[in-house]
């Protein structure tokens, strides 16, 4: 298991990521240079009223993908 450790799901977990909180992939998604400025205010406005209040500070390693 190269630098990685199993949590209690069984999955591999990427310790150096395991603290990786939403936000942070969030805002680095936000930055997609292919989106028109409309595009990028839109989900920006929906990103901050909706989605990073309720999920910000989660760790990325406690989502299930089920």
């Amino acid at each position: 298991m190269n630098r990685s450790t199993l949590d209690s799901s069984a999955r591999q977990v990427d310790p150096h990521r395991s603290n990786a909180l939403f936000s942070s992939v969030a805002k680095l998604w936000l930055t997609n240079p292919s989106w028109s400025r409309s595009t990028r205010a839109r989900y920006e406005s929906i990103m901050t009223a909706h989605i990073l209040p309720r999920w910000g500070e989660a760790r990325l390693v406690d989502f299930d993908l089920e």
